[in-house]
């Protein structure tokens, strides 16, 4: 069988693409792949065959929009030259809507569910909203599609699954539910380098430190209503921080900016994208992503395999792994119902290393291994069905 895989970003920092560098890693091994990607981070490229699709780096509607028209370029004379040559099957998969007529839809969001229902709740203005706006609703209307031309369509939690039914007819019988995989080895936590990690951002052992992490979209994911909980905590004083960890230049002047007018700029350290998260993890005490919208969170996993108690809002995928007050806790989303957690936290702040070790435990079911596998059946199974890459 041969596998064409198309996303826009294979990078082991993207959430979607280190996911799939994991699939590929599965595949690699039994399979000749066809790679379209602007990026793609794999040491191993045996059996690899990757086409690069030249992107600019922003705004992100505008990488989706000219990925879409490349890639389907790109594709009508690949399938040409691939069924010239080759007698095995073609089977092509794609995330989400950026390429269509695919025979797997490997998806980890559904736009049309976030522009209707979850929109509106995003505290963002101007061009960049206009932009992001933009950018959802072309990915809705690809997705679509997409979905409707797909055999399979793969989405890592069973949240995702009832989102896609709900606004999609017709994709009930197609969806397989594959959770995101997490290196557990690779984060389980290191004490003395997350230590000095801890002295080197400036806190000290009486400081309980939050960390929060996303690569950009941080009015989604909800720092601005944690940094509102800290201001709304200041007067009681307990030695909360924020350690934030990712985002671009701009994003991240916007909220230093909010976190000054909120007056806890000294309770905040924005240490910008890291290559490596795993040290500022461990650096440490719990982690939080209060976001409006997630589907399986993957930073939410890897935190829990750095051992860290998850404070989170109850999106899809987070009701499969937290169990409230025994590897986290389930909040609202809001500042208040935020800043009353963390004074009851701060009131029992022996259980936060219970907590932690439970969170752990709760990683190692979502491990690379059992991902990989899961990959390996699906296509395994797929040999029986006629595809239709066009």
């Amino acid at each position: 069988m041969n596998i064409i895989i198309i996303d826009l970003f294979l990078n082991k920092n993207s959430p979607v693409g280190s996911c799939i560098l994991q699939e590929i890693k599965g595949l690699s091994k039994t399979h000749q792949l066809t790679i379209l990607s602007s990026h793609l981070e794999a040491k191993d490229q045996n059996h690899l065959a990757f086409h690069k699709v030249r992107m600019p780096s922003q705004p992100n509607f505008l990488r989706y929009f000219m990925f879409y028209y490349l890639v389907r370029t790109k594709m009508f004379f690949l399938l040409k030259r691939v069924r010239q040559s080759a007698s095995e099957r073609i089977v092509v998969q794609a995330s989400g809507g950026q390429y269509t007529e695919c025979d797997i839809c490997y998806t980890q969001f559904c736009h049309a569910a976030y522009l209707e229902e979850h929109w509106h709740k995003v505290d963002v203005k101007g061009v960049r909203k206009l932009l992001r706006k933009l950018n959802h609703s072309f990915n809705a209307r690809k997705e679509k599609k997409a979905y409707q031309n797909a055999k399979v369509i793969v989405v890592p939690s069973q949240g995702l699954k009832r989102e896609l039914q709900e606004y999609y007819s017709g994709t009930t019988e197609k969806i397989v539910v594959i959770s995101n995989p997490v290196d557990t080895k690779r984060f389980s936590r290191d004490a003395e380098v997350g230590h000095n990690q801890r002295n080197a951002l400036g806190f000290t052992e009486a400081d309980t430190v939050i960390a929060f992490a996303a690569l950009g979209d941080f009015e989604r994911k909800g720092l601005g209503l944690l940094l509102e909980a800290l201001s709304l905590l200041k007067r009681d004083a307990p030695r909360y921080k924020i350690l934030v960890i990712g985002g671009r230049g701009p994003e991240i002047a916007l909220f230093q900016k909010k976190a000054s007018q909120l007056g806890v700029s000294g309770q905040v350290v924005f240490a910008g994208f890291q290559k490596d998260i795993r040290p500022y993890l461990w650096a440490a005490d719990m982690f939080s992503l209060p976001s409006i919208y997630e589907t399986f969170s993957l930073v939410c996993m890897q935190a829990a395999a750095a051992r860290l108690p998850l404070l989170v809002t109850s999106f899809s995928g987070s009701d499969e792994y937290v169990v409230d007050s025994e590897n986290g806790w389930f909040i609202e989303r809001s500042a208040t119902a935020i800043a009353a957690k963390l004074q009851d936290i701060d009131a029992n702040k022996t259980m936060l290393e219970e907590m932690g070790a439970n969170a752990e435990k709760t990683a190692h079911r979502y491990s690379q291994e059992v991902f990989q596998e899961r990959w390996r059946n699906l296509y395994h199974n797929f040999t029986a069905r006629k595809t239709i890459a066009k």
